[in-house]
């Protein structure tokens, strides 16, 4: 039983996280979430919440969906603000 369980023929996911994540998860493909958790690596510790934060409101306006790409362009972006 892989996250999922079933009954009577319908197929639930295990945990549901509401509304919220999964807007987050149409937006954000797994490749873009992925390369933010592999950029956030790079920072301290006790940077890595703030600078999450950053990226999301940079990318609040963008339309469709959020690649891998739109978050490197973001994090370099905001590297050259600083």
């Amino acid at each position: 039983m892989s996250g999922r369980w079933q009954i009577s023929g319908i197929v639930q996911p295990l945990w549901q996280f509401g509304a919220a994540r999964e807007s987050y998860e149409q937006r954000f493909t797994p490749e873009a979430s992925d390369a933010l958790a592999v950029l956030l690596l790079e920072l301290p510790p006790a940077l890595r919440w703030h600078r999450k934060q950053e990226v999301h409101r940079h990318l609040a306006g963008h339309q469709g969906e959020i690649r891998a790409a739109d978050i490197h362009t973001a994090w370099l972006q905001l590297a050259n603000r600083e």
